[in-house]
């Protein structure tokens, strides 16, 4: 996400809301668990964003702490 981060224009209080959203995002109790734990939904979006490598966000070799 960060080699396009520019063209997403989020700054300011829009880049505050979006830190919000994708640190209180995650899987809801009575549904698939696809999207993880509210920690680790933050911590992959926050990751994607600030990396300049796809490679950043491959949670299927990150350790199992980091995927829940």
């Amino acid at each position: 996400m960060r080699s396009n981060r520019r063209s997403y224009g989020l700054t300011g209080l829009l880049y505050n809301q979006w830190l919000y959203v994708v640190n209180n995002s995650g899987d809801v109790p009575y549904l698939p668990r696809d999207h993880g734990s509210k920690k680790s939904h933050g911590f992959w979006g926050r990751r994607g964003f600030n990396g300049r490598n796809p490679a950043v966000c491959n949670t299927f070799a990150a350790p199992g702490s980091q995927v829940s």
